[in-house]
Parts: structure tokens; C-alpha cells; sequence
């Protein structure tokens, strides 16, 4: 038996105009006019842009770094950057400063899986493009800084592990790796690093080349996120180089209302540039509210007023 209620008249809307601040609304028989439609798909998809702006973040900071260890040239698998001197401030210390030594690259899988020959004293660490972790290789992981061999396997690959290696999987082509000795001296920490070798799975070790290292001790790289329309243009761009696995499909379906899908190449016309350059804008403005560690006062507090979160 079906039941049919009567619709309380404060709770739908069957013909008129409602204000809001996205401008009158006007329905018709309860739908909206062909006007009142547009500027409410409009309202949907600028709110699903500047929601895609927060969540993806860490993609397009990813996406900056691999391409600006590019345009410093880095372009092969056994090339890799090296950080000499990264100083950091230490609590209680006399000098203030410690010295480390990091390397990192990008890895790219699109031609298979690619072997990290990592020397003992050196700890790991293997992130997706969307900055998730790809496997337990820190310093209280699997290997422990005991010097092992790494297999890192693209989404496709049908084999999976392979006998004498750490087998990690990636959702993603592109795998950020960054390897840190444990040793405080950083002469001692440039010496482990001699022995460290990259190489496709496919090439024989016995004919790896040594790895290139590229000291950028003194240029830093730009992984800021834009505020303007580049940001959708980079986050798009690596959409298309990457798998549809690569995010949950509630994200696939996010990015789709905006015309972004994997392995496709994002072409939105002017009207869609210019919405979301405005996105990037007012995302922007809010990831640097919730940096600041402020939300809006509840209700009834007095106007203007603003609470600091607990940390």
C-alpha cells in the first residue's frame, strides 16, 4: 500500500520566487526556471570546484615538485637531487642549526617496476602523486635502515611480488621517494649514499649506471598551491597521467562535475576557466582561514567574533 502525505507548505516550493545570495530563484510548478536552473548549476559547480581546490592540495604540490625537479634536470630514472645542508632550529641547541642530508626523485612506472637498491643506513620513504603513503619504509619500518632492495610496482602490474625484494604497490605512475641516512654526520651521510642504485626491473643490475646526483642545496622549488586558474590546469593535467584507481570513486565523481577524468585531457571552454580561476581564489582564501586555526563563531556569539581551535 502506498502512502501519500500531505507537503507541509513551509517545506516546498511550487511556484515563486525565493531570494538568496546567489541571486532569485523563480519555480514554476515546483521546478525552476531555465534561468533559476543555470545559476543554480553554476552555484553547484562552483562549490564542488573550491571543495576540489581544499581536498587536492597535496596532489598539486607533488605535481609542482616532480616539475620542478624537471626543469632542474632531472629526467632520468638513476638521476636524483641531493640536499647538502637543510638546517633546522634545535631546541636547547648552541648552534641552532643541524645539518641533514635528503635525496629524492621522482619515480615514473609507466614502463614497469622500477628496483631502489637502498644502502644500509638510509631510511625511506615512498609517497603516491597524492601525497599517501606507499608502503611502512621509515625508520621504524620493514627494512629499518638495514639496507634493502625496494620493488616499486605501478597500479597495472599483474605479477606482484617478486622473490628478493620489498614489494610496495602504488595507485599512482608517479611515486615521490625520499631516502635519509640515519647518521648525524653529514659527510659520513654523503658516503652512504654512493652505494644507492635505481634502476628499472627490466635492465640488468650488472649494467646500472651509478646514480647522477644534482645538488640543489641552494634552490629551493616553488610547491606552493596557485590561487588562480593554474591550479585546475596542473591538477588536471595530472589527472590525465594517472589511472582511475588512483582516487575513491566519490572523488572520480567529484572531479568529473567539473570535466576532469582520468586518462582524458582536461579542456574546459572560457566560461569554466574563468568559474574556477574564482574557485582557486576563494579556496585559497579559505585553506589559509584554516591554517590560521580559526572557525566562525557559533550562534549566538557576538558578531565578528572569532574562536581559535583547540590544538
Amino acid at each position: 500500500m502506498m502512502i501519500r502525505s500531505e507537503r507541509p507548505p513551509d517545506r516546498c516550493i511550487d511556484n515563486g520566487t525565493i531570494h538568496t545570495r546567489y541571486g532569485a530563484l523563480t519555480f514554476d510548478k515546483g521546478q525552476p526556471t531555465l534561468e533559476s536552473a543555470e545559476r543554480l548549476a553554476q552555484m553547484l559547480t562552483f562549490s564542488r570546484a573550491v571543495d576540489i581546490y581544499q581536498h587536492n592540495a597535496e596532489a598539486v604540490a607533488m605535481f609542482r615538485f616532480r616539475q620542478g625537479l624537471a626543469n632542474s634536470g632531472i629526467r632520468q630514472t638513476c638521476q636524483v637531487v641531493i640536499w647538502k645542508t637543510v638546517q633546522d632550529v634545535i631546541e636547547g641547541s648552541t648552534s641552532g642549526v643541524r645539518e641533514k642530508v635528503q635525496v629524492c626523485n621522482f619515480l615514473n612506472l609507466r614502463n614497469g617496476p622500477i628496483v631502489i637498491d637502498v644502502p644500509a643506513g638510509i631510511v625511506s620513504v615512498f609517497d603516491d602523486m597524492w601525497r599517501r603513503p606507499v608502503g611502512d619504509v621509515g625508520r621504524l619500518g620493514r627494512a629499518a635502515g638495514k639496507g634493502r632492495k625496494y620493488l616499486v610496482l605501478p597500479p597495472d602490474d599483474l605479477q606482484g611480488d617478486r622473490p628478493g625484494y620489498f614489494a610496495l604497490r602504488s595507485p599512482t605512475y608517479g611515486v615521490w621517494m625520499l631516502l635519509q641516512p640515519v647518521d648525524g654526520d653529514p659527510l659520513l651521510a654523503v658516503r652512504r649514499f654512493a652505494g644507492l642504485r635505481i634502476y628499472p626491473l627490466a635492465q640488468q643490475a650488472a649494467c646500472v649506471p651509478a646514480v647522477q646526483f644534482l645538488d640543489r642545496s641552494h634552490g629551493p622549488i616553488d610547491t606552493s598551491a596557485p590561487a588562480d586558474y593554474r591550479y585546475f590546469e596542473q591538477l588536471g593535467e595530472l589527472v590525465e597521467q594517472e589511472p582511475a584507481g588512483a582516487v575513491t570513486p566519490l572523488e572520480r565523481f567529484h572531479l568529473s562535475q567539473i570535466g576532469m577524468r582520468f586518462g582524458h585531457r582536461f579542456a574546459p571552454d572560457d566560461t569554466m576557466k574563468a568559474l574556477l580561476a574564482e574557485a582557486a581564489l576563494v579556496g585559497g582564501a579559505a585553506a589559509r582561514m584554516g591554517h590560521a586555526g580559526r572557525v566562525a563563531a557559533p550562534a549566538g556569539g557576538h558578531r565578528g567574533q572569532w574562536q581559535r581551535t583547540p590544538a
